[in-house]
């Protein structure tokens, strides 16, 4: 589903990561924004993406995507 390059962009992350409940769901959050896009993102923009859902504050397509729900 990944390729090498994001797969490995994503470890590193997550070892990095002092809350691996929160990574997840901020990978899982970028995941589904993907899968509402035509064409899937290029791994520097996951990554980006991912990293700020995980600090905060959440992207505003990312936030508008999920409405009033939270994604952190």
């Amino acid at each position: 589903m990944f390729t090498g390059e994001l797969t490995l962009q994503l470890l590193k992350f997550s070892y990095d990561c002092e809350n691996l409940a929160i990574a997840d769901r901020s990978v899982r959050a970028v995941l589904n924004y993907q899968a509402s896009l035509i064409a899937p993102l290029e791994p520097e923009l996951f990554i980006d993406y991912v990293k700020r859902v995980y600090k905060g504050p959440v992207p505003d397509e990312i936030a508008d995507f999920f409405g009033d729900h939270s994604v952190q």
